[in-house]
C-alpha cells in the first residue's frame, strides 16, 4: 500500500507517515548478513520499487533487499542477474538515480565491502 501512494492509504490509524517512519526504523535495524527464506525468480518486484520516487522508504527497502540478496546469496543473485534484464535496469538507475536512493545504495555497497 505504501508504494501505491498517498491516495491508496485509506485507513486513519496508523497514518501512512507513521508506518513509513517505522518502516525505515525497521529496515535500518535489520542485519544485512541475515539469511532470508525468500525465493526470488527475478529482481523485478524489487526493481519496480526503485521507481517509487514519491515514497523513498519503498526505495530504501528495495535497496536493502538487493544488497542483502547479493551479499548473502551471491551466486544465486548472479544467476538471476544473468537470466534477466536486471543488469541493464540497474545501469539505467545508476545514471538517473534519486539522491535518496543513491545514499542508501552507497551505504549498503560500502557495508558490503
Amino acid at each position: 500500500m505504501a508504494s501505491d501512494g498517498v491516495d491508496a492509504w485509506t485507513i486513519e490509524k496508523p497514518t501512512r507517515k507513521e508506518v513509513l517512519k517505522y518502516m525505515v526504523q525497521a529496515i535500518e535495524s535489520w542485519d544485512l548478513n541475515a539469511e532470508r527464506n525468500i525465493n526470488y525468480r527475478s529482481f523485478g518486484p524489487l526493481l519496480r520499487l526503485l521507481d517509487v520516487y514519491h515514497t523513498p522508504p519503498c526505495q530504501h527497502w528495495a535497496a536493502w533487499a538487493l544488497a542483502n540478496l547479493t551479499k548473502v546469496y551471491c551466486m544465486y543473485a548472479i544467476l538471476i542477474f544473468l537470466m534477466s534484464n536486471t543488469l541493464n535496469y540497474l545501469l539505467f538507475y545508476i545514471c538517473s538515480i534519486s539522491l535518496y536512493l543513491l545514499c542508501f545504495l552507497l551505504f549498503y555497497i560500502i557495508r558490503f565491502f
